[in-house]
């Protein structure tokens, strides 16, 4: 992980507002493409891995940049894999967009997608593994996201076969989240089935203050009711 940030910081301080994207997946996620008719970039075996893409206005000089970039930091990189057309970048990003469908093939998971800052999220995401194994001993963690904006999915397979104790998984999810100063949200909304986690994330008087606004803004309810905030008879999470 700190290899991956390191990688970051070098694009973005050689290649000023270039980056398009940096996507890491760690190896349970990566293994998860093992033995799939699929041309996979680099072998398995590695801990993290990073797709990074960018795109400047002189392809030609943009190519040599990046590649003097890697180079500056190559101590880090234990193996690595050049798009230099169309073709071969489609076959990058075809690898790492069939890990979720993979992944959703394990069933029963637990899917989470949350924001952690970048460099606390190696400290959660080990604490997450420990107080989940304590639980459950043969517990898979498969992780992957935007690292450049601090995004990661996180798919928890408890080994299990019943989904009754997903209220313990999310709980301790969120509250390792929640100690590393992130948000239990980060593409997609908190709609119903996280509104009972808002208060991990959010203070009491930011909660206060986000049904004043919806109040004001929407007295009769009307708009996505009892989405984020309850409704009526309902009871706000505690």
């Amino acid at each position: 992980m700190a290899g991956a940030l390191e990688l970051l910081t070098a694009i973005r301080a050689q290649l000023p507002g270039m980056l398009t994207a940096f996507e890491v997946v760690w190896a349970d996620a990566y293994a998860v493409l093992d033995g799939l008719d699929l041309r996979l970039p680099l072998p398995s075996g590695h801990p993290v891995y990073v797709l990074a893409e960018v795109q400047g206005g002189r392809p030609e000089a943009d190519s040599e940049a990046f590649l003097a970039c890697l180079a500056g930091i190559e101590h880090v990189l234990l193996d690595s894999a050049v798009a230099t057309s169309a073709a071969e970048l489609a076959v990058f990003w075809q690898a790492r967009e069939r890990i979720p469908s993979e992944i959703l093939r394990m069933q029963p998971l637990f899917g989470f997608d949350v924001s952690v800052p970048a460099r606390d999220l190696q400290d959660c995401l080990d604490r997450m593994r420990a107080e989940l194994s304590e639980r459950w001993p043969q517990v898979k963690l498969l992780v992957f996201g935007h690292l450049g904006d601090d995004n990661v999915h996180i798919a928890v397979v408890t080994g299990e076969q019943t989904r009754k104790r997903k209220a313990e998984v999310e709980h301790i999810v969120y509250g390792c989240v929640a100690r590393s100063s992130g948000s239990i949200s980060a593409e997609h909304g908190i709609g119903f089935e996280k509104r009972p986690y808002l208060g991990y994330t959010r203070s009491p008087e930011e909660m206060a203050l986000m049904r004043s606004l919806k109040d004001l803004l929407d007295p009769a309810g009307i708009l996505n009711r009892g989405r984020v905030l309850a409704w009526g008879d309902e009871t706000e999470p505690a």
